[in-house]
């Protein structure tokens, strides 16, 4: 799992960029106007970096799902993390589930509700014996997920996207050259 605090939807791409501030105390420009202006609650939250769980996980709900192997799952900490967190918890003396385990651990199911990031929750999140060890086949082909996330953009990069931000929000004069 990769855990993360990102700023959604920035630029005229709608890129997500991870918060070098909430992820590594460094300067953020997004965190910095957000902490220097007054903001009314709808552009408060679509600008505040928001915490993000990634997953590599390996579907089973079809034949078809089980074909395309390895994939990024990407969802809020508070309908995934939190949930996991929470069900893996050992009830007598401590201690975690190894639900993760690819030989002894299980599965994890839930459900779905709603479509789009806006709409979307998880529920009912719980464990599910395992028919089999993960295959090496599958294993093999994971891979670290901070290597394919930008984890440390520069200062530069995110300023200069967010600008296209703050522009379509209407915080931004066309003629300003900073946020």
């Amino acid at each position: 799992v990769l855990d993360l605090f990102v700023h959604q939807n920035i630029g005229n791409m709608n890129k997500p960029y991870v918060c070098p501030y909430e992820n590594f105390g460094e300067p953020c420009p997004i965190c910095e106007f957000v902490k220097a202006n007054r903001l009314d609650k709808d552009d408060w939250k679509k600008l505040v970096a928001k915490h993000r769980v990634v997953y590599l996980i390996w579907v089973h709900n079809t034949k078809d799902d089980e074909r395309k192997g390895i994939q990024i799952f990407e969802a809020s900490h508070f309908f995934m993390g939190e949930k996991i967190e929470e069900i893996a918890q050992l009830p007598r003396g401590g201690g975690y589930e190894n639900f993760s385990d690819p030989d002894d651990g299980k599965s994890l199911a839930w459900t779905r509700k709603g479509s789009g990031m806006e709409n979307t929750q998880f529920l009912g999140h719980r464990f599910v014996e395992r028919d089999a060890p993960i295959p090496n086949r599958i294993l093999d082909s994971t891979f670290p997920l901070d290597s394919v996330v930008n984890m440390r953009p520069s200062y530069e990069e995110i300023e200069k996207e967010f600008r296209g931000t703050l522009k379509k929000m209407n915080l931004l004069d066309d003629d300003e050259d900073t946020p």
